[in-house]
């Protein structure tokens, strides 16, 4: 699979909303606006490729079948990289210290950006 497509439309928006927090399928798709066959096919993708993975937790009232959630799998960073010899993107899978170091990169650099406006 193409990453840009990876990272666009009910995708990307369902990555978006579990980088905030664990959801089940019919609430993911409340929360993009979408069906619930359509988030549960973009799930199993997304699981297929590693992206995201299947939580069971227990139901608040102890009966019945336990509650199937997904959240990301890992931190990754999707990176492009534009230089004078080489063309390149990839996806790549970090450990908590590359995590914080991107996380600290963007956050300095939307802070330029509006010290700038």
């Amino acid at each position: 699979m193409d990453l840009e497509t990876l990272f666009s439309g009910s995708k990307w928006d369902i990555i978006k909303k579990l980088s905030e927090k664990s959801y089940s399928p019919l609430e993911l798709s409340k929360e993009i606006n979408t069906t619930v066959a359509n988030t549960s096919q973009q799930l199993k993708i997304l699981e297929m490729l590693g992206i995201i993975k299947r939580e069971k937790v227990e139901n608040h009232n102890k009966k019945g079948k336990p509650k199937t959630r997904f959240a990301l799998a890992y931190d990754f960073a999707y990176i492009i990289l534009l230089s004078k010899d080489i063309a390149d993107k990839r996806l790549l899978k970090l450990n908590p210290k590359q995590a914080d170091y991107f996380r600290n990169l963007l956050f300095l650099e939307k802070t330029k950006m509006n010290q700038e406006r």
